[in-house]
């Protein structure tokens, strides 16, 4: 995918989610979120939902916060996960 944009760099996250200092309910309810999406996308072709919405099927997480919060190493602990 580099090859697509020039000046792209991609790389690997590294974080183990053990790394990240923020509250125990704040990892638990991202990994639960990261973790049963696999969960939804079985139920999206068990019930044929993917036969009536033909795109858009993925997951989306909104993180938000001020510079120099977690947002960023938390989304690199999900992409581990995934």
């Amino acid at each position: 995918m580099s090859e697509i944009v020039d000046g792209s760099h991609l790389y690997l996250p590294s974080v183990e989610l053990d790394d990240v200092v923020i509250p125990s309910e704040t990892k638990k309810r991202v990994c639960d979120a990261v973790l049963s999406f696999e969960e939804v996308k079985d139920n999206y072709y068990k019930y044929e939902i993917d036969k009536k919405i033909t795109y858009g099927l993925g997951q989306v997480l909104l993180f938000y916060g001020s510079s120099g919060t977690y947002v960023n190493l938390i989304l690199y602990v999900a992409d581990c996960h995934l």
